[in-house]
């Protein structure tokens, strides 16, 4: 900080030395003010509760102020254990004042706290403002930097009156103990900026990969800009790629949590930012000439996002607890995601969690050791894959197209990225024309690719490359998927590529981000909830157990094939005149357009069969016959309340309706009764609907909390489960019999020696999903395998997830003691039906059982 700076806060604070008593007559003569100018009509309000809030108020504690801005939250699992210290160091780096640009300091002062130098930690004006506003129903701001510091400090982001005055008699007192420049620093080192960004330097790193020091006056004002919105003014916004516009400027992946994103411009930001630097001006922070050139400075040109800002996560059930916490967090207190997130990292709060910490941990060391445990083969093709290939080696989809390259193809030994001579012109005027399928381009963005690799254990493993945002007015998209870089482009990057001796083109890797590790397929996810309560026991989200891993369980929803059978079909059926004994015609049943469909997964027909045998030999026609007769609307009804569909929010499920989309949507026989969804279903969400039946047709919403503790002990939180009755006691128990018999005969692997399972496998076409969900007297597992890239397909059947989940329930059920499911109650009684028909028989004639 200049000389200048210091004595000119140090004169300022000279005024600051008082008694301790004035702190409270000022704060007494504001609020008195305020209740002047609001009327004497809540005068007893005030009068009768402003003791009562000072002496609510936090204790407040200057000598650790550092210390206090990084309140590390904290997760336990069941039995009270620290599993995870929530830090989110990377993203917050603690600066002087002094090492801080004056532009900086005037562009927060500005637009935050114009009156900054004149009060001493609450401007009369402001607060006399917002308590006149908040009285007439009108919720406003007008904190002063203090104010937001004691705010982001010590107090919730409620919009009442009683934390304003706390938050007031908070400032006071903090600017007294550490006076202003003391306040400015503590305030420009906690300042929220968006994109999980703490103060100005963690900002100025992640935003602009600079240090604060070399901010310019315009790139200052921009993040000042941030400050009264950073939901609304982010610089740019995290995007799944499926949901970017056509309109929207990309400025490059970003890898979170395992997933791909888009970082892509925030236009919002700009006229916020000029607003900014306009203050500056009128407040003579800045000259005219400083004013107009930090307005005319492309700042979103020096938007280069740091690596800092992609995150890891730890264990996939913290992050999933994490995400839950902050979902429920945003919707009890009105939170932005912003805000929920600031919460659980810079919170200080300790989350009570479900998980099981000793099957989480056994669960996982069976995901690292996947292949063994699954008996993968240790030569010939990749283990479980089956695929395509064109005479090169590159995999392909059945049309022919590559979906991923063998590595020696797309990358020279130097990690280079190969483009073939004769997808590629130099012009004389030195701009490169490409048409190779390559490369491709989004808006202004270069797209490089995916390629293959077979690791030492004869696993295939996919790798991505990162993307290029070449500046628009260098890009011209040239039609049929050619493009031209000009070439004053190669005058700023002149090793952008190369020729080599065999006449190809070669992209220079340091300007790609390429993914050498890779990940390992097939991929996996499995999760354990105790369906008495809902909780979740443990929760997989694939092979990977280092890094930033993708978490399958609940992030990507799969097509889950027969296992929808029960749910949308058979379950609705025994509510509506059906029973396990209902006989049903397999034979050839045609769509809308005369043809044969669907299949069975054997050749042929069986003719009449009873539902039982319908739902444990997963005949796929009399699913469809079943759900014709019960209806679509009626199925959905049943989905709805298995959780599978959202009702409250369409967007929040991934069933996609007639109302979301008209040509593609789920309202259909393929979807509902064969589980050939337009998007799928997580296993998350599938083990939770099967959850219901196990706990006597009553869904339970998974939880994987039990509540939430802030650092004052109070519980700021607790989950509010949602429950359904979905079905009655009486037909969960006959879908649990039914389903009971899928272990013996279609799924061996899934059984336990002393424990009774029940269950569903679900394959889909060309066997490109596994799924086995099923339940236990004690939990309910869901278990899924299948490739990332869906063009590739599992080379073994449908008894692969039902294998894995064998697996799971031996760990899970370690120690417990031998048991069956409940026998039925009295409402329940069998009588004696043909085996196949369903029909009553005569008792002791032949060709007949007992059934339900």
């Amino acid at each position: 900080m200049s000389e200048k700076k210091i004595k000119s806060i140090q004169s300022k604070n000279k005024k600051d030395k008082e008694s301790p008593l004035k702190p409270i007559l000022r704060i007494l003569s504001i609020t008195i003010l305020a209740i002047l100018m609001i009327g004497a009509g809540i005068t007893g309000i005030f009068a009768t509760t402003f003791v009562d809030i000072m002496k609510d108020a936090p204790v407040v504690d200057t000598s650790n102020m550092n210390a206090l801005m990084i309140q590390s939250s904290k997760i336990l699992d069941r039995d009270g254990n620290v599993v995870e210290k929530i830090e989110n160091l990377e993203n917050r780096t603690i600066v002087k004042l002094s090492d801080v640009p004056q532009h900086l300091i005037d562009a927060f002062i500005s637009i935050e706290d114009e009156r900054f130098y004149s009060h001493n930690g609450v401007d009369p004006i402001g607060i006399a403002k917002s308590l006149l506003d908040t009285a007439r129903g009108r919720l406003r701001g007008g904190s002063t930097i203090a104010q937001q510091l004691a705010r982001n400090m010590y107090l919730s982001n409620e919009k009442k009156i009683e934390r304003k005055l706390k938050e007031a008699y908070l400032a006071i007192k903090i600017t007294d103990s550490i006076k202003r420049e003391g306040v400015l620093e503590a305030y420009l080192n906690r300042v929220f900026l968006g994109q999980h960004s703490y103060g100005v330097q963690s900002a100025s790193q992640g935003y602009f990969s600079k240090d604060v020091k070399d901010l310019t006056i315009a790139e200052s004002a921009l993040l000042a800009a941030i400050v009264q919105s950073p939901t609304n003014y982010s610089l740019y916004k995290t995007i799944k790629p499926e949901d970017v516009s056509d309109e929207a400027s990309v400025i490059k992946d970003l890898n979170i949590g395992g997933q791909i994103y888009k970082a892509v411009y925030n236009p919002k930001v700009l006229d916020r930012q000029k607003y900014v630097l306009k203050k500056m001006y009128e407040l003579k922070k800045i000259t005219k000439e400083q004013y107009e050139e930090a307005i005319n400075e492309d700042v979103f040109a020096a938007i280069k996002p740091n690596k800092g800002f992609e995150r890891e996560v730890s264990t996939y059930f913290t992050e999933y607890v994490k995400y839950q916490v902050a979902e429920k967090l945003m919707k009890k207190y009105n939170y932005s995601k912003e805000d929920a997130w600031d919460k659980i990292y810079n919170g200080g709060l300790t989350i009570h969690s479900t998980m099981d910490q000793n099957i989480q941990k056994k669960l996982e060391n069976l995901y690292s050791n996947f292949a063994s445990v699954m008996n993968a083969p240790k030569s010939g093709g990749p283990a479980f894959a089956s695929f395509n290939k064109d005479k090169s080696g590159n995999i392909t989809d059945a049309k022919g197209k590559i979906v991923l390259y063998k590595k020696a193809n797309l990358l020279d030994g130097n990690n280079g990225i190969i483009i073939p001579k004769g997808e590629f012109t130099v012009n004389e005027d030195k701009s490169l024309i490409l048409k190779s399928s390559r490369v491709t381009v989004y808006q202004n963005v270069l797209s490089i690719a995916s390629f293959y690799t077979i690791n030492n254990q004869n696993n295939l493993v996919t790798h991505g490359i990162g993307n290029f945002q070449i500046p628009e007015d260098k890009l011209t998209n040239e039609g049929e998927k050619t493009f031209k870089i000009s070439a004053d482009f190669f005058e700023t990057y002149k090793d952008f590529y190369s020729v080599n001796n065999n006449g190809n083109l070669v992209l220079n890797p340091k300007y790609f981000q390429i993914d050498e590790n890779g990940t390992v397929q097939p991929q996996s996810s499995s999760v354990v909830i105790d369906h008495t309560n809902g909780e979740l026991i443990a929760i997989i989200g694939g092979r990977e157990t280092t890094g930033h891993p993708l978490n399958r369980a609940y992030r990507v929803p799969r097509q889950p094939g027969s296992t929808m059978k029960p749910l949308g079909v058979y379950t609705p059926a025994l509510d509506n005149g059906f029973t396990a004994a209902t006989g049903i015609d397999d034979s050839p049943h045609y769509n809308d357009k005369g043809e044969l469909w669907p299949k069975n997964w054997y050749n042929g027909y069986r003719g009449l069969q009873t539902l039982r045998t319908s739902l444990v030999q997963s005949i796929n026609v009399n699913a469809v016959k079943v759900l014709e007769k019960v209806g679509i609307e009626k199925s959905k009804e049943y989905l709805k309340k298995f959780g599978i569909i959202n009702e409250e929010n369409e967007l929040d499920d991934t069933y996609v309706s007639r109302s979301e989309n008209v040509d593609y949507n789920d309202e259909n026989l393929s979807s509902m009764a064969l589980g050939a969804m337009t998007r799928g279903v997580t296993t998350l969400k599938m083990t939770a609907a099967y959850a219901a039946i196990a706990n006597d047709g009553k869904y339970l919403e998974p939880i994987s909390f039990t509540k939430v503790v802030d650092s004052t002990g109070k519980v700021i939180l607790e989950p509010e489960q949602k429950q359904n009755e979905v079905t009655s006691k009486e037909n969960a128990f006959i879908m649990r019999d039914i389903l009971k018999g899928v272990p013996n005969v279609m799924a061996p692997g899934a059984k336990h020696p002393t424990i009774e399972v029940a269950g569903k496998t679900g394959t889909t076409s060309d066997i490109r999903d596994s799924w086995f969900i099923g339940f236990t007297p004690y939990y309910t597992i869901g278990t899924w395998i299948g490739f990332d890239n869906q063009n590739i397909e599992l080379n073994k059947n449908d008894s692969m997830a039902a294998t894995l989940c064998g697996k799971v329930n031996k760990i899970v059920l370690e120690g417990k003691p031998a048991k069956k499911f409940d026998p039925p109650s009295e409402n329940i009684i069998q009588k004696y039906v043909s085996i196949r028909s369903g029909l009553l028989l005569p008792s002791g004639s032949g060709g007949g059982i007992y059934e339900y």
